[in-house]
């Protein structure tokens, strides 16, 4: 017997406890995120405000993320005075565009997947290629914004993707060769994966390492779950317009429901999961207790954008990302004890446009693919000042920007009430944009 079939053999035999494996995976990379000081102990990295000097070089790459440097709005703006400015016609134009490209960026994936890998056709292999084509079409849509948007959108941004691209053709050159080799050396030493980079500084702008962390997580780490959560039967792939479930109205009318609304649907129960416990808890305490798991994705400040979201830790990827499937199935099994429970991988695409798009470099990017509610909330504003004033905006979704609903202002110590004009205003105070939609708002 070759080695495959063994391997096959010892897979098949592994199976009905792939599941508990899993869960006992992350229930102990949780406890060694919290072991290091004890739950709830003394904080591994005290908060601190921006000092003098960190005012002056601003927060455009990151300057002072592993310290866990807090910034005001004032302090994160720094003190250069350039403020990027179009006409009106021109910024309605960016704003629809946007919205057009998000919509149809996602119908085409939809489409595509819905054509060509449900059903029968849905294999282990195929959830890897859906997560990373959509991963790979969420990375390239934003750097192609920051092309066409260049006059609009934050110059720390396209400052940073510039540097990124003669980064890049620099690799092609001797010295880069040379530079690659080096890099490869490190890696091979454990950094990077066992231990943290050494040099911070090139971390935050090299491209070796916006190439690296996004390989691990959108090309092994991520498409890897999908293998293993596809292999124990519990990511499907079901025809969008095939009826999930009946609605009876009466003795002769009844709606059928197509699993496109049903998985809308499941993606909105996990976000809301997603943000109750990981976001608005887990985030908070990584940020007074266990910064030092959570800091590399600390590392893009004002020039965060999709290109540079994939800046991760092992365990913030757990203690983040995976709970809220993880709870989403437990509920579906302790329901029907009988049956495996799944998630349909269409539902945790969108979960993953949705968390990728928060971090995008153009405002006007959706976040929930709703109008509704994409016109009354905005994530990707929301945490791009997460990113940048390292402090605040934990969630991602912005119930704050909801009149009427109060949010805890860090600079005047009172409970404030918040509203999406006002988070437009601070935003362009501290990207130094000028967006008609925070114009009405004075921010100091």
């Amino acid at each position: 017997m070759d080695i495959l079939a063994q391997l096959n053999d010892a897979l098949v035999l592994a199976k009905p406890f792939v599941p508990l494996i899993t869960l006992v995976t992350i229930g102990l990379m949780s406890y060694a995120t919290i072991s290091g000081t004890g739950p709830l102990a003394v904080p591994d990295q005290v908060q601190r405000k921006a000092s003098a000097s960190d005012t002056k070089r601003g927060s455009a790459f990151g300057a002072a993320a592993e310290m866990n440097t807090v910034y005001t709005p004032a302090e994160a703006a720094g003190d250069k005075s350039e403020v990027s400015t179009a006409s009106d016609a021109r910024y309605a134009f960016v704003k629809y565009l946007t919205i057009m490209m998000d919509y149809a960026q996602i119908f085409a994936l939809f489409s595509f997947y819905n054509e060509h890998y449900t059903g029968d056709k849905f294999t282990p292999l195929v959830a890897t290629k859906v997560f990373m084509i959509a991963y790979t079409t969420l990375v390239c849509m934003d750097i192609i914004k920051g092309i066409i948007f260049a006059d609009v959108v934050a110059k720390a941004k396209t400052d940073h993707l510039k540097h990124l691209g003669k980064d890049f053709i620099h690799l092609f050159t001797p010295s880069g060769l040379v530079e690659i080799a080096k890099f490869l050396l490190k890696l091979a030493k454990g950094e990077g994966t066992i231990f943290h980079f050494s040099d911070k500084g090139e971390q935050r702008r090299g491209i070796l390492y916006h190439i690296f962390y996004q390989f691990r997580l959108g090309y092994v780490f991520a498409p890897g779950l999908a293998y293993l959560s596809t292999y124990c039967g519990t990511f499907v792939l079901r025809p969008i317009f095939d009826t999930a479930f009946v609605i009876e109205l009466g003795k002769n009318i009844s709606i059928p429901v197509p699993y496109l609304v049903n998985n809308y649907l499941i993606f909105i129960a996990m976000s809301f999961i997603k943000d109750a416990i990981c976001m608005n808890v887990l985030h908070q305490m990584m940020h007074r207790h266990w910064y030092k798991k959570h800091y590399v994705h600390h590392l893009p400040m004002k020039e965060v954008s999709n290109a540079n979201f994939a800046f991760f830790d092992f365990e913030d990827i757990f203690l983040e990302n995976l709970i809220s499937p993880v709870i989403l199935l437990l509920l579906k099994f302790l329901m029907d004890p009988t049956k495996t429970p799944t998630i349909d991988m269409f539902a945790y695409t969108m979960i993953h446009l949705s968390d990728v798009n928060s971090h995008s470099l153009c405002p006007y990017t959706v976040g929930f693919y709703f109008p509704l509610l994409d016109s009354k909330l905005s994530p990707v504003i929301s945490h791009n000042l997460h990113h940048a004033l390292n402090m605040g905006h934990y969630t991602i979704w912005p119930l704050h920007q909801l009149k009427g609903i109060f949010m805890y202002d860090n600079r005047e110590k009172v409970n404030v009430d918040g509203s999406l004009a006002k988070d437009w205003a601070t935003y362009n105070r501290v990207f130094k944009t000028d967006f008609p939609e925070g114009r009405s708002v004075k921010v100091d």
